[in-house]
């Protein structure tokens, strides 16, 4: 979401977590306008889905005990990565974007 961001020339806070990126690409409307409402969901499963599987099974979740994260939570946090990178990365190749040089 970051290089999205940063190809459109979108600013976004230093540090800014995946709830605010989400909400830099749905203000820059990189999902358009009319169909903003329809991607309720989809804004959710962004914001929580992924990282909250991510944070309470494992990573910051996980504490000084390594967790077994049973593999079919990973494959589908793994196909939910994917699917929203995909829907992500197609819809900026829309979008204007800087070339590296130009800076902010």
């Amino acid at each position: 979401m970051k290089v999205i961001c940063d190809l459109a020339g979108w600013e976004y806070p230093a540090g800014a977590t995946a709830a605010v990126l989400i909400d830099v690409l749905f203000r820059n409307r990189l999902v358009p306008d009319f169909l903003q409402s329809e991607f309720a969901a989809l804004r959710s499963i962004l914001e929580s889905g992924v990282p909250t599987v991510r944070n309470k099974s494992a990573a910051h979740g996980q504490g000084s005990v390594p967790r077994v994260v049973p593999g079919f939570l990973a494959g589908f946090v793994l196909h939910m990565t994917a699917a929203n990178m995909l829907l992500l990365v197609a819809a900026s190749k829309s979008q204007p974007q800087r070339r590296p040089d130009e800076g902010t």
